[in-house]
């Protein structure tokens, strides 16, 4: 096996020779403990580098500010913090969004920590489009789940206090499994994303 073969296979090599910085940095008070209803992008832009610990999102689908936004939110995550994108391919329109998030945070260098799967139990489609109705020309396929993309910034590993983790033995062995049967309109997915993915006095 040659060298440039080998270096291909190495653990996450994608994102070797990122340039991120590991000092990270305190978010500004006036931002500390709200829920601030604005354009994310302004937001993001006044916030400093390196200062939040998980960003979760359920992006829209217009990929020319979606980027911009991803950008800026690479920036502003602490070295070793998470993202977690929730994205449903784009069915009807044949594109797969989330693998076209997913290859845009690996060549900004972010490391792809894992992939959920979310059942909605519910159809992205009406009963009735079938595509090619009996026929194999051109079936519309019916899929119930959404997915959840997960990066890290530098490292796999995010440090904090052992005594501020929240997550209980029963919880950590039932949240690592990477298929969730959650009702779409219930919460659960946020409380157990943050669980498994960050500890309390973290900045998300």
């Amino acid at each position: 096996m040659n060298k440039k073969k080998e270096k291909n296979n190495e653990i996450y090599f994608y994102a070797q020779e990122n340039k991120f910085s590991k000092k990270n940095n305190e978010i500004p008070k006036e931002f500390e403990n709200k829920i601030i209803c604005s354009d994310n992008l302004v937001i993001l832009k006044k916030l400093p580098d390196n200062c939040i610990d998980l960003i979760f999102t359920s992006p829209p689908y217009n990929f020319e500010k979606l980027f911009e936004v991803f950008d800026e939110s690479i920036r502003v995550l602490k070295y070793g913090g998470r993202i977690i994108i929730n994205i449903q391919p784009l069915f009807s329109d044949y594109i797969p969004s989330h693998h076209i998030i997913s290859n845009y945070f690996m060549n900004k260098k972010m490391i792809w920590k894992g992939e959920i799967l979310w059942e909605k139990n519910n159809y992205n489609c009406k009963y009735t489009a079938w595509g090619s109705w009996k026929s194999p020309s051109s079936p519309y396929l019916k899929y119930t789940w959404e997915f959840l993309e997960i990066f890290t910034k530098g490292d796999l590993k995010h440090k904090g206090e052992k005594e501020n983790i929240d997550i209980t033995a029963e919880e950590f062995k039932k949240f690592v499994i990477a298929k969730w049967s959650i009702a779409p309109e219930y919460c659960d997915i946020a409380i157990k994303r943050l669980k498994t993915t960050s500890i309390e006095n973290k900045i998300f």
